[in-house]
């Protein structure tokens, strides 16, 4: 009975000291949200392809890193959703029509706080929440 108690307690110890050095994750860590992306735009490249582009959300931490979603909207239907890491545009293919007016996009995203490993790779990283999303209806 009292060597589970020492044994709980020094679990207990472990796991305090994990997560103050980040080496667990703490769902507390990603209370902060960047605002949305911004100047959001459509592109026909031509053969049913669309392209969305958008800049960065204001930064709140020093990490440049970024996982964005896109999802694509053709006359008020999704037809198409993505996620995309560090880099702020998604293209969409396969598309019934070129014409960008019949297009709408939304756009979110949310920022690295802390972390080390791979920038390509976000499961290394906290994060922050989601942001608003940020739309397009159309050209």
């Amino acid at each position: 009975m009292q060597r589970t108690r020492n044994l709980r307690r020094v679990l207990g110890l472990l796991m305090a000291i994990c997560l103050l050095t980040g080496l667990l994750p703490v769902t507390a860590m990603a209370a902060q949200t960047a605002s949305p992306p911004r100047d959001v735009t459509l592109e026909s490249l031509g053969d049913g392809k669309i392209k969305a582009t958008w800049n960065n959300p204001e930064k709140i931490t020093s990490i440049p890193i970024y996982e964005f979603e896109a999802e694509l909207f053709y006359k008020g239907n999704s037809v198409g959703k993505q996620t995309i890491e560090n880099i702020p545009f998604a293209t969409f293919t396969d598309l019934a029509s070129n014409d960008v007016d019949d297009y709408g996009v939304k756009v979110r995203a949310r920022q690295a706080t802390d972390g080390i490993g791979d920038p390509d790779d976000l499961i290394s990283f906290h994060v922050t929440d989601w942001t608003d999303w940020s739309s397009k209806a159309t050209a």
